[in-house]
């Protein structure tokens, strides 16, 4: 797609450092996919595009780099390549435009990404990253230096929309998270021994443990109607109908009322596996509004928790384990459901049971203020 015409390095000092970036230099008419315009703000960090499909980036603990645009072709590549395992990189783009991740993403650390003009990773997108924060909000400088990832939105934000599907696997015990106002998963999110999040809302605060997991907050919901690349108002806040694994799952969609018709749809697949006795194997739904939950979950601890109505079908939960539905209006039996291990349906209001509800070794409990059908 890209001919390389010439290189040109470029000499840029940072911290006293003297740096030797690579930069290719094309016809005006030429469209680049690859990262554009790059500015090292804080650390170390140089850039060798090798040739027209594969940049490499090499970078130090902690560093901050800032680009015009960043986006990967179908056909290109790039590495990211930092001191450890467990080094970050902080990547945010400040020029206008969405980051469309196609081709391939590598990173043997732990990258973040920020385009509040959004992101989408493509259908043939394979991302392979020690562990990954993707979002829309920005963090500040001083907070990503400081080791705290707080993600906050600011002002008007229509674009903040964050779609994945393609692949996205991290390292064992790393951390894939999706931060955004909304978010749609299609493809496939894998985090072996480790946390996959999916988080929508304004102001979303995530937390890094000892023990590899996350945890992920949202403290102040999503106001403002979201649309996606093609102009259409997403009437759904988060989505998932692709395949979501790692030791803990977590999907959380907070929003004020009447901006979208439902706050969460699960009609994919989650798995999480216990890996330490306690700890892991664990799916956490949450949201503030509607649940629609139809897909297969398998994990050691399923908790669906709406503020207002929960509907619901479905396979669900593994042997020794527990299934907790929880909803602040109505819960609501759309389809069979099958689950193992005790399981509850707890509501303010009504519980409304449709169709069969079986159970395997297990107890099946039905809580309820008003009805049950």
């Amino acid at each position: 797609m890209n001919n390389l015409a010439g290189k040109k390095k470029t000499r840029i000092r940072v911290g006293g450092l003297l740096l030797v970036m690579i930069f290719a230099v094309c016809p005006a008419h030429t469209s680049w996919a690859l990262p554009q315009g790059q500015e090292v703000v804080s650390g170390t960090a140089s850039f060798d595009q090798t040739d027209a499909s594969t940049l490499n980036i090499t970078a130090s603990d902690k560093s901050i780099i800032q680009y015009n645009s960043f986006s990967i072709g179908a056909n290109e590549k790039v590495n990211f390549i930092m001191p450890s395992l467990d080094s970050f990189l902080l990547n945010r783009v400040v020029g206008g435009g969405s980051s469309q991740i196609l081709g391939q993403l590598y990173a043997n650390g732990n990258l973040i990404l920020i385009n509040q003009n959004g992101i989408n990773f493509g259908q043939n997108a394979q991302v392979n990253v020690g562990g990954l924060m993707a979002s829309t909000h920005d963090i500040t400088n001083q907070n990503f230096l400081n080791g705290q990832y707080i993600f906050a939105g600011t002002g008007i934000n229509p674009n903040s929309f964050i779609s994945n599907e393609g692949s996205i696997k991290t390292r064992d015990g790393g951390f894939a998270v999706l931060a955004a106002d909304a978010i749609k998963n299609t493809g496939t999110i894998e985090a072996p021994v480790g946390t996959v999040s999916l988080a929508a809302g304004k102001f979303i605060k995530i937390d890094l443990y000892a023990d590899g997991l996350v945890s992920v907050a949202i403290d102040e919901p999503t106001a403002q109607n979201i649309y996606d690349a093609n102009g259409n108002k997403l009437e759904t806040q988060l989505e998932n109908s692709g395949t979501l694994s790692g030791a803990k799952v977590e999907l959380n969609a907070q929003s004020v009322a009447q901006i979208f018709q439902s706050a969460i749809n699960q009609e994919g697949i989650i798995r999480a596996n216990e890996v330490k006795v306690g700890q892991d194997g664990v799916v956490e739904i949450t949201a503030s509004g509607l649940i629609e939950s139809s897909g297969e979950i398998e994990a050691k601890e399923i908790t669906v928790k709406s503020e207002q109505d929960i509907k619901v079908q479905g396979s669900y939960g593994s042997v020794g384990g527990s299934t907790v539905f929880e909803a602040g209006r109505d819960l609501t039996t759309t389809g069979p459901i099958s689950t193992q291990g005790t399981t509850t349906f707890k509501a303010v209001n009504n519980i409304n049971v449709n169709f069969n509800v079986t159970t395997d070794s297990g107890n099946l409990t039905f809580i309820a203020d008003s009805d049950k059908d």
